[in-house]
């Protein structure tokens, strides 16, 4: 009997690390036929950056990760973005990247938001007021992001001349939501209105 519970123990133990490392060899097979499809298309990496393989490895496992309450840990921003030279065309792909991350965040504030239009029964001026603090609050987000490490950066020379930049970032989920809550209720409070977003 206590065999037959030490190799139950061992099975069920040994379960999570076996699919964990069945999930990193797909992603590897993955990273490979993707890379192989981008250096296709002349997608290629800044000179000292990490191999284009190792930053798309990287990407699959930080979307595969998961916290405490099994919802994803991070969130990612995407753009491409096409400049004259690489540094604006970089420079515009984090921007949009940033953009396209906190409007992420900014479908779930809203919905918060609006269960308490709701909640609190607001005229639909002081519900358009709310609203407009909510949108407004994307680019306060947006800026104190700060600087942010790309997941993956890769560019092409285009036929035109022009650089073209691919950029995703990825930032924790949760850290990113309660920073959005706090510019949404400091905003609230300055001008006047009865909301607030437990953080």
């Amino acid at each position: 009997m206590k065999t037959m519970r030490f190799i139950l123990a061992m099975l069920l133990l040994g379960m999570p690390i076996s699919v964990a490392a069945q999930g990193e060899k797909q992603w590897m097979k993955d990273a490979k036929k993707e890379e192989k499809r981008l250096k296709k298309e002349g997608w290629q990496i800044t000179p000292g950056s990490i191999p284009m393989i190792q930053q798309i490895y990287n990407s699959y496992k930080l979307r595969n990760e998961m916290g405490m309450n099994l919802a994803p840990k991070y969130v990612f921003g995407n753009s491409q973005s096409i400049g004259t030279f690489f540094d604006a065309a970089k420079t515009a792909a984090t921007e949009v990247a940033k953009a396209d991350m906190v409007g992420q965040i900014s479908t779930e504030i809203t919905r918060l938001v609006s269960e308490q239009i709701s909640a609190k029964q607001m005229s639909s001026n002081q519900a358009e007021a709310v609203m407009g603090v909510v949108e407004k609050s994307k680019s306060i987000v947006t800026q104190k992001l700060g600087v942010t490490t790309p997941v993956v950066q890769f560019y092409r020379k285009l036929p035109n001349g022009n650089t073209e930049v691919m950029m995703s970032i990825a930032y924790d989920l949760e850290k990113i939501t309660n920073q959005s809550k706090g510019v949404v209720n400091d905003m609230m409070h300055e001008a006047g209105l009865d909301i607030e977003l437990a953080q």
